[in-house]
């Protein structure tokens, strides 16, 4: 019996130095993830050089911290399937698909109690597993690619939310999970969202690298074919890598619910796109040292050519997993061949310290940079600074910010018109930021990122009752002082002021212009907006209750989801499905805006439209004759008494709890002695 012998390495074990031999600091060092780290340390060391005190502070790292949660547990899920060679576009349609039903089952248990919370967690896991199974199921299975599988199940997932809810957002969400887990903090410090993802990350990291399930999830990625012929599994195995993926984001999808208090369902459909930039880069690629310079790196992909795993530990992982001393025991023993000598070659080596200098070169360059950039910086403020103190004879000058509820509405670009008036006038700095879409997820990173800067107040037209409730609220924990504008919260205990038109008056006072308007019998409808704004809903609920007062057949509400094109839409289809309709009621000008264009595109005369707002397109439209009638808000009244407001209480004195403004009816017969009540498209 011949004895056996040893196999003849080839190039590329002959050319790598054995890694595993190496100091752990050393690995850390010339990793693949070195030069991004250096980069990540970069960045923040401009922007503490750039504004120390507004980006190195502890609240600012919180909020940082707790926008990455939730993409923290997507990608911890989605990295297994990225290692396996694999991808999966349906993780933000899982996400909003798991809310949406997690919302649902707590809101069917009722009450406010640890158990309804488990089962609203249960449940998210529960629909995430779902998802996630079929797509392993249908790419090992029915051997479809995995981006036409997620492409396709992320269609399923988002269109079977938008089916359950009508598409409008679920917000009966259990306030317990809003105080608990979505702001509370431990020791009023660290948010608990934090450590839960935190604790994902680490737990499914542990797995990752020190079970046999990491390490055939990393085999798999490397050579699918050679892992399936040593005896694994490869479907049951790729099967439970995307369950996983499925499960984490269903698992963040309760996460967002607790964060926001409703499901976000335009904010996370894309989240995907977004959680790809979290996934750790040394998952992605393998690298390969040989002589040919065009095979240098290749990216993993199943059914490529057979390519070495990077880490040489895991040297018997096609077998049944590593056992340090141990045979295989699924295997009969085999004679360990000799080990060769390596003859290390000088080339990686220096490729290594190239990379390290070109890291620590980048480091200085952007060290360079910065302080180039602080040094400028530091004559204009001192110059700034100088001039504002005089301007305000030795009081101490304020600054707030003014968070729209959307930046390029005519009403909120009049609003601030008013406030920067009145906060020039007072002496103070104003500033104005808002989100591009009316959304509660699109509002807080703006929310977020002010209370960095740390003014001394913010004046804010809250998009969701409930959703902003944390954000908001957050601020005032920090001593800023908050006066809700337009728009208010369903708790807005934090707030020194409201100031709002009286949307229920101007609701009713819509409903006696527009039964006016028809002859005081017919069939009318409203073209709302979105539920959960507390404007929009009083208008909906005074111009209802008029309305029926009045006699009028009231038909209902749909939502537009402030969408001009989508109010076209809604009034084409309510003309179809009730050809003899008299009136529209549109609850703001986006609304008014799309009522009157589903008018035109359909050729429908005969339907008398009253809008609230008074932009510069619905004036034109009520001057054509395609509105009947306007409610003209006084927008600029609202800034200008936010701004009072809030100087009076950072001054000590005292404010008003409550102030609601007027409105104006605009008809074609009195527009031309109104034109202050038409809004400014700029200041």
């Amino acid at each position: 019996m011949t004895a056996p012998t040893a196999p003849v390495p080839d190039e590329d074990v002959l050319d790598a130095p054995d890694e595993a031999s190496q100091p752990v600091w050393k690995q850390l060092l010339t990793g693949s993830s070195t030069s991004i780290l250096f980069v990540l340390a970069g960045m923040i060391l401009v922007f503490s050089l750039l504004s120390f005190e507004q980006f190195l502070t502890v609240s600012n790292g919180r909020n940082i911290a707790t926008d990455a949660a939730v993409l923290l547990v997507v990608a911890t899920g989605l990295t297994y399937v990225v290692i396996t060679a694999g991808i999966d576009l349906s993780v933000g349609s899982v996400l909003v698909f798991s809310s949406v039903v997690s919302a649902r089952m707590m809101n069917a248990v009722g009450g406010e109690s640890w158990g309804v919370l488990i089962i609203g967690a249960l449940t998210a896991i529960a629909a995430g597993f779902a998802w996630g199974s079929l797509n392993g199921f249908l790419v090992t299975k029915a051997k479809i690619p995995a981006f036409i599988v997620t492409l396709g199940t992320l269609g399923m997932a988002l269109g079977a939310a938008l089916l359950i809810t009508g598409g409008v957002d679920e917000r009966n969400v259990p306030f317990k999970l809003v105080e608990t887990i979505g702001t509370g903090r431990l020791f009023d410090q660290i948010p608990y969202l934090v450590l839960i993802a935190a604790a994902v990350a680490l737990i499914f990291g542990v797995i990752l690298q020190g079970t046999r399930f990491g390490r055939y999830t990393y085999a798999i990625g490397s050579n699918e074919e050679g892992v399936r012929r040593a005896g694994v599994n490869v479907d049951r195995h790729l099967i439970k890598v995307y369950a996983l993926g499925g499960t984490l984001a269903g698992f963040a999808g309760f996460l967002a619910l607790a964060r926001f208090g409703t499901t976000s369902i335009a904010g996370n459909t894309t989240l995907n796109l977004d959680d790809r930039g979290h996934r750790d880069r040394r998952h992605e690629l393998v690298r390969r040292r040989r002589h040919d310079r065009r095979h240098r790196r290749r990216r993993l992909h199943p059914r490529r050519a057979p390519q070495r795993l990077r880490d040489r530990r895991c040297a018997a992982v096609l077998a049944a997993g590593r056992r340090r001393g141990c045979a295989d025991r699924r295997r009969l023993r085999r004679p360990t061949p000799p080990r060769p000598v390596r003859a290390v070659t000088v080339k990686p080596l220096l490729e290594e310290r190239s990379m390290q200098r070109k890291g620590w070169a980048l480091i200085g360059c952007l060290l360079v940079g910065s302080l180039g950039v602080v040094a400028c910086g530091s004559d204009d403020e001192g110059g700034g600074g100088s001039s504002g103190s005089s301007g305000a004879s030795g009081d101490k000058q304020y600054t707030m910010t003014l968070i729209a509820g959307v930046k390029g509405d005519e009403f909120y670009i009049t609003m601030n018109c008013g406030a920067q008036a009145e906060a020039k006038k007072q002496g103070v700095t104003l500033d104005f930021q808002g989100p591009d879409q009316f959304d509660a997820s699109l509002q807080t990173p703006i929310v977020n990122g002010v209370i960095a800067k740390k003014p001394d107040a913010i004046l804010i037209a809250p998009t969701d009752a409930k959703a902003m409730y944390a954000p908001i609220k957050q601020a005032a924990d920090q001593g800023i002082k908050i006066v809700l504008v337009d728009t208010t919260l369903e708790q807005a205990d934090m707030a020194v002021s409201q100031i709002a038109s009286d949307n229920i008056g101007g609701g009713k006072a819509a409903a006696k212009a527009l039964a006016e308007e028809i002859g005081g019998s017919g069939k009318v409808f409203v073209n709302n907006t979105k539920p959960g704004i507390s404007t929009t809903d009083q208008r909906a609920q005074g111009f209802e209750e008029e309305a029926k007062n009045l006699g009028l057949e009231y038909l209902g509400q749909e939502y537009n989801q402030d969408q001009p094109d989508k109010a076209a839409a809604i009034t084409k289809g309510i003309i179809a499905k009730h050809p003899d309709l008299k009136g529209i009621f549109a609850t703001n000008l986006f609304g008014a805006e799309g009522a009157a264009a589903g008018l035109r595109e359909s050729g429908t005369t005969g339907v008398k439209i009253v809008g609230f707002d008074a932009g510069p397109k619905q004036v034109k439209d009520l001057e054509e004759g395609l509105l009947q009638a306007l409610v003209a808000q006084q927008p600029a009244d609202i800034g200008a008494q936010g701004v009072q407001q809030a100087l009076a209480a950072l001054k000590g004195e005292p404010t008003k709890a409550k102030i609601g403004t007027g409105s104006t009816i605009l008809t074609q017969d009195n527009l031309a002695d109104n034109q202050d009540a038409v809004y400014k498209s700029s200041c």
